[in-house]
């Protein structure tokens, strides 16, 4: 078992994951989405060679520390939780090509995340982000970018177009 390659725990109304997981340390890809986690084990930085983790529909409020151990991540989805913030140092993720974080309550990204130059698609919609770090423009392989909310405003989204010219800004109003 410890050279399983993906797990896929979906829907299954898991309020935590053991440590003992964190031994599996040839996972490539981890799926916990719909179940009912509010933290991830502390040791999940572990798990150098996961590229995948979908991480939708749960309950996080925040990140373990180790998390940005996880630099082969390339894919990285957090929609529907209840996340605050992302770590200071996010940027060390620099394999991350996908990031969606929708509906959450992040309020800022840090300013390490203009260090994910290879980042193609980035989901924001539907959390209070107030403003952007100046970092954010060195996003020059974003493609698309989704992004909705009350502080997504016309001139925001202007400022964004005008910074990131190759990038498509969904929704487009």
């Amino acid at each position: 078992m410890i050279h399983l390659k993906y797990l896929l725990l979906e829907d299954n109304q898991l309020s935590f994951l053991p440590a003992s997981m964190c031994q599996l340390i040839e996972l490539e890809e981890l799926g916990v989405d719909g179940n009912k986690l509010s933290e991830l084990p502390a040791c999940i930085g572990q798990l150098k060679q996961l590229k995948y983790l979908g991480m939708d529909d749960n309950q996080l409020t925040v990140f373990p520390k180790s998390f940005t151990d996880l630099t082969q991540l390339e894919e990285l989805y957090m929609n529907g939780n209840q996340l605050a913030a992302l770590p200071d140092d996010f940027g060390k993720l620099i394999q991350l090509e996908v990031v969606e974080m929708d509906e959450n309550q992040i309020t800022g990204l840090p300013y390490s995340f203009g260090n994910l130059t290879n980042l193609e698609f980035l989901l924001l919609g539907n959390n209070p982000i107030l403003q952007f770090q100046e970092s954010f423009f060195k996003l020059t392989q974003l493609e698309e970018l989704m992004i909705s909310g009350p502080t997504f405003t016309p001139e925001r989204k202007a400022l964004i177009r005008s910074r990131l010219p190759n990038c498509v800004l969904n929704p487009t109003n």
